[in-house]
């Protein structure tokens, strides 16, 4: 059974049947639990999901082929899905080629279109493997974060602020950047720092430049863009080799 409840309102209670209430705290096990069979299903194509994504990875040295194993791997698929009682939504099904010819697939009579771009838990992915519309998002959504800073200066401390920028604007700033940093072009990387160094400078209300970079460092007590993208590189690439070191260890039974 469930109900909705909103402070001291309550809606009527009814009966649950089937499926569960989205965002309990069940939820996400009981959907890995129900798609546990799914990797077996696509194989030999690789499967990585999180949460109630799903994304079918295949290569091959043939373009012909690829296509073909895409096709019969997404048709088993589906047809899984019919099976347990789910229906894919088309809107949401998003195709993707790299170093290869776009070109829409046919499956159950279903035409799926290739894109030049998709996102994947918010992170933008070129068919170019270039990252400029990921960059650009960031940049702008960046800016948003200006114009509340401009509006609440003047109530919390510099040190309040200051947080925000290391809490809210950071973590946008170098977000997926152990993906990117290593191929993004010298101007996107400007338009990175201009942002954060206009946030940093919005705070500590230097409205006529008379400070320069590193003083504005200095006098706010953040990183530099550049460090905090490499930290996450370095602990990202740390994480990597660990989690290999570990898969390679050969088990022990007692």
């Amino acid at each position: 059974m469930g109900y909705l409840q909103i402070v001291d309102a309550k809606s009527c209670v009814r009966d649950i049947k089937t499926g569960c209430i989205q965002g309990s705290a069940l939820g996400l096990v009981l959907l890995y639990i129900h798609t546990s069979k799914l990797p077996k299903i696509v194989t030999p194509a690789n499967l990585v999901g999180y949460a109630d994504g799903a994304y079918i990875i295949c290569s091959h040295v043939s373009e012909v082929q690829l296509k073909q194993s895409l096709t019969e791997t997404l048709r088993k698929h589906f047809e899984w899905l019919s099976e347990m009682g789910m229906v894919c939504n088309m809107s949401k099904t998003e195709l993707i080629f790299f170093g290869c010819e776009n070109s829409a697939l046919c499956v159950n009579d279903t035409t799926i279109n290739p894109s030049d771009s998709i996102k994947v838990l918010g992170i933008i992915i070129q068919n170019n493997l270039k990252w400029d519309l990921l960059m650009n998002k960031i940049v702008t959504k960046s800016w948003s974060y200006l114009f509340a800073l401009r509006y609440i200066r003047k109530h919390p401390s510099m040190q309040d602020l200051i947080e925000v920028i290391k809490c809210q604007v950071t973590p946008l700033l170098t977000n997926a950047s152990p993906a990117w940093s290593c191929h993004t072009v010298y101007n996107l990387r400007s338009k990175l720092r201009s942002a954060y160094f206009f946030l940093i400078r919005t705070v500590l209300k230097d409205f006529h430049s008379r400070l320069n970079r590193a003083s504005m460092l200095g006098q706010s007590a953040v990183e530099s863009i550049d460090p905090l993208i490499q930290k996450n590189l370095s602990l990202y690439l740390q994480c990597n080799s660990q989690s290999n070191t570990n898969s390679k260890m050969p088990k022990t039974t007692e």
